[in-house]
């Protein structure tokens, strides 16, 4: 128990005394006056409400809405190249001949400036200068059409002008095995 004058004992009659006093200049007030403190309470409890439960779970909500959108576009990036891929499990297998008349046709038409020369299963193409686009779209077009795969490739920088950048290659590439 405590004692008659302990701190507890005069917070509770002072908490009380300022309580009564509250208490009593409510009751002086008018009809009016009380509805807009009344408003202004509700106001500031709203206000909270919002501020601590409303905001954080909207927060919360957006961060996984966005987590969502992610997976969900990551999950179409995935179908698209499961498509790519069964397109290039039913595209028939090249026998070795077959993808090297390919490769050099498709070399004829996109780098004509190439030397091309064949060992065993694996040829190699030495451009003197080329640009990295027309580079990229033979790569491109050897994979898919002739269905060869890079082995080894040393690039160079051969040149620089308006024109853009130049480069030299030596690239190898291995030819499908023999059926």
């Amino acid at each position: 128990m405590s004692a008659p004058n302990s701190p507890a004992r005069n917070a509770s009659k002072s908490f009380g005394k300022e309580l009564g006093r509250l208490h009593s200049k409510w009751s002086e007030l008018k009809v009016h006056e009380k509805q807009v403190l009344i408003g202004l309470a509700w106001l500031l409890a709203l206000s909270l409400l919002w501020a601590l439960v409303w905001r954080p779970l909207n927060f919360i909500s957006n961060n996984q809405n966005a987590s969502e959108h992610l997976i969900f576009e990551e999950l179409q990036s995935m179908k698209i190249k499961a498509n790519e891929a069964q397109t290039l499990l039913a595209k028939p297998q090249l026998n070795s001949s077959d993808a090297q008349a390919a490769l050099n046709k498709i070399t004829q038409s996109l780098l004509p400036q190439a030397q091309v020369s064949a060992l065993a299963n694996a040829v190699t193409v030495t451009v003197p200068m080329v640009q990295a686009t027309d580079l990229a779209n033979w790569i491109s077009r050897i994979r898919q059409d002739a269905q060869c795969q890079i082995t080894e490739a040393t690039l160079s920088r051969a040149l620089s002008n308006q024109s853009g950048v130049f480069w030299s290659a030596r690239i190898v590439v291995s030819l499908p095995k023999k059926h």
